[in-house]
């Protein structure tokens, strides 16, 4: 588990704008932004506890799951454990235009910028080599609840 305090701010800065514009989206952008327009936005989103509140209240609870997830594990957290995670947590999950391997349930997060990867090609790719895991940034995970686990009975 992680100790780390992962800042998106920190890592956008390496990537293209497509993605950028599709991040920002969540933070109130749309697709005519530039890449520093993108990025400004998404980084005075995410400072701002108040607009974080609103768009953790406004994630499906697939999404609230995949942070409090992440949040459990520190921050970061494999692609295929998020997705076994998704799948043994019972919450009801969107049918997935991608096939059934457990990172094509990652891979909505990751293209909305709920979660970023560790790839060192890029932060939206689950594809590649390497230890293939996402993170999130701490000030999204501060305003996720703790993921509540109940004991199953197995008599």
């Amino acid at each position: 588990m992680s100790n780390q305090k992962f800042q998106f701010d920190l890592y956008l800065v390496r990537e293209n704008a497509e993605p950028l514009k599709k991040m920002a989206r969540m933070w109130g952008g749309d697709y005519k932004l530039r890449k520093a327009e993108s990025i400004a936005l998404i980084c005075q989103g995410i400072a701002n506890p108040k607009k974080v509140k609103e768009v953790v209240a406004s994630l499906a609870d697939y999404e609230r799951t995949a942070l409090a997830l992440a949040k459990k594990m520190g921050g970061m957290i494999g692609i295929e454990l998020l997705g076994l995670g998704l799948r043994a947590s019972g919450v009801s999950i969107p049918p997935s235009k991608y096939d059934a391997q457990l990172k094509d349930l990652v891979r909505p997060l990751v293209e909305k910028g709920l979660l970023l990867s560790n790839s060192s090609w890029s932060l939206f790719s689950l594809d590649g080599y390497g230890r293939n895991e996402v993170f999130s940034d701490y000030r999204l995970l501060a305003a996720v609840d703790q993921l509540q686990c109940e004991s199953l009975s197995l008599t």
